[in-house]
């Protein structure tokens, strides 16, 4: 129930009443009332508060308009309990503003010894921080004290460092969320080892903890914001990427990838995986520049590979790597040219074994040579056509059903 106008006069005229008798008991304390209130103020909220000052000097002009009511006391009890009502509303609110501001300034002076402590700043950057901030919290925007001093750095300061020292917390915190988020992303989408994802963690930590710096340092979106955003992200994502590729885990797979990935098997030094993780990088970079100009279109860059391939590893070296690249594909053709034959009863059942190796064996001729000149059409050429004059007599049988369009055949025979 709301308390009534009279009610709360008539109490305010007993506590002023009460007030005169502590009055006459002790005159000089309440004349002093102002500057008790002053330094009880400075005790609470520091003696560079000005607001303590503020509240002193209210104390002590409530007091004085008190006593000019007291002295004309003989007026209707009415007009008196207006007049008292008035005064105590009046300063009761503005005490309590200045109250606040008081609370308000000490938590920002406290806050600004912290970030001088990381970082000197200037006196006129401190008067528009505290300002500002003041100003945030006297309007009606329902932020807490923390967000208030988070705009207000972002209006003020720029370097990075106050925001990365001071919001440290809860950057971190946010940042390891998101690493551990994309890290799943990544383990499912490039089936990556458990080992991989705990290289790779640290790095996307670290990435997801620089663009939130970032974003808190801004206030809002602006193109100095947006650059600082692209560069970071390129420069953590290029070192997540080189990370993945030492791996074996590439977004690409290229010559370059699967010599890094298989370096024990082919016997590479350090130098050498460190120039084929770069190249494999540039590869990579050369697809999405294609991709981005032609979206359908299919990237090609063995002759690039080629090219820079024979200049990082040995002859011997190459071969190991291109045989290791096409056996793949040499099983899953041979493996098609196979069941093929079965269909047509070009291959008995014990020569199963022997004709698959055949195939095998030649396809990945052809691939090694095919991709062995890349960068060479005229060598390519003559190169895979050496390798097909000289097939397997089954693939040769095979090759002249399909073109001669000989059916299937049913009856059990086997190739001769």
């Amino acid at each position: 129930m709301k308390t009534s106008k009279f009610l709360i006069v008539a109490i305010l005229l007993q506590y002023n009443c009460l007030y005169a008798q502590v009055s006459k008991m002790d005159n000089i304390a309440v004349k002093n009332e102002g500057k008790f209130m002053e330094q009880l103020f400075k005790k609470k909220f520091g003696d560079n508060n000005p607001f303590a000052l503020q509240i002193g000097d209210l104390y002590t002009k409530r007091k004085a308009e008190i006593d000019k009511i007291n002295i004309s006391s003989k007026t209707d009890d009415i007009v008196l309990f207006d007049r008292l009502y008035l005064v105590y509303t009046l300063y009761d609110s503005l005490i309590d503003k200045c109250r606040k501001s008081a609370q308000l300034f000490s938590f920002i002076n406290q806050k600004l010894s912290l970030l001088s402590d990381i970082k000197p700043i200037a006196q006129k950057q401190k008067d528009s921080l505290t300002s500002y901030f003041m100003f945030l919290n006297s309007s009606d925007k329902n932020l807490s004290l923390l967000e208030s001093l988070k705009i207000s750095m972002t209006k003020v300061l720029s370097d990075t460092i106050y925001y990365a020292a001071f919001f440290n917390d809860q950057i971190s915190k946010t940042a390891l969320i998101y690493a551990k988020y994309n890290a799943g992303i990544m383990e499912t989408e490039l089936k990556l080892s458990k080992y991989a994802v705990a290289q790779v963690l640290p790095i996307l930590f670290q990435k997801e903890r620089k663009l939130s710096l970032i974003l808190t340092s801004f206030e809002s979106d602006t193109k100095e914001r947006r650059n600082l955003l692209t560069q970071n992200k390129l420069y953590y994502d290029s070192i997540i990427e080189v990370n993945l590729i030492r791996q074996g885990f590439p977004n690409f797979v290229s010559q370059f990838s699967i010599a890094v990935k298989e370096k024990d098997k082919i016997g590479l030094t350090n130098t050498q995986i460190d120039s084929l993780i770069s190249k494999a990088f540039i590869v990579e970079r050369m697809r999405e520049g294609y991709l981005a100009a032609d979206p359908l279109g299919k990237f090609d860059s063995k002759e690039y590979e080629t090219e820079n391939m024979l200049k990082i590893v040995s002859e011997d070296q190459y071969q190991k790597i291109l045989i290791i690249k096409n056996r793949s594909q040499a099983k899953a053709e041979s493996e098609v040219d196979l069941k093929e034959m079965i269909q047509r009863n070009l291959v008995a059942a014990n020569d199963r074994d022997s004709i698959s190796k055949q195939l095998y064996n030649y396809y990945l001729a052809k691939w090694t040579i095919y991709y062995r000149y890349g960068n060479d059409k005229t060598k390519q050429t003559a190169g895979v056509k050496d390798i097909q004059d000289h097939m397997p007599a089954c693939l040769r049988a095979l090759t002249n059903a399909r073109k001669y369009n000989n059916p299937i055949n049913t009856t059990k025979g086997g190739f001769q």
